[in-house]
């Protein structure tokens, strides 16, 4: 049910890049509904809300989980210093992350429910440019 509630809030598209699927019902492989706040650390209630979930491209959604991205308070995408520290070819990480910076997340789908401003600061003070320097020793 949380899957097809936030697919649909962002119209079957990636919230970070705009990757869409045409097919929706039968075709959405690589966009999944990820939880903003883990569902390791969620509630009951917040794992099925729809505000805790963002539709996100699989590469998108590695990069949020391990804190390479994330968003502000204006539903803008930010960007680690990290991701060019750790990744290369350096064309790859600035079209595939960098570029995104500063690029608005705005779910428009007929379940509109606009990103859990908790959770998201949940996610840019515990996870947003540590999680993969604390996993690396960095």
């Amino acid at each position: 049910m949380l899957r097809a509630r936030v697919m649909a809030n962002y119209l079957y598209s990636c919230a970070f890049c705009g990757l869409r699927s045409r097919l929706p019902a039968q075709n959405s492989y690589l966009l999944v509904a990820s939880h903003i706040l883990p569902w390791a650390e969620a509630t009951s209630h917040a794992r099925l809300e729809p505000t805790n979930g963002l539709a996100l491209c699989a590469i998108h959604d590695r990069a949020f989980e391990w804190g390479f991205l994330s968003v502000d308070e204006d539903l803008r995408v930010v960007v680690s210093d990290g991701a060019r520290e750790h990744y290369a070819p350096e064309e790859r990480v600035r079209a595939e992350i960098v570029d995104i910076a500063g690029r608005a997340i705005v779910p428009s789908g007929r379940h509109f429910a606009r990103a859990g401003g908790r959770y998201l600061e949940h996610h840019r003070q515990a996870v947003f440019d540590r999680r993969f320097r604390v996993a690396h020793g960095a």
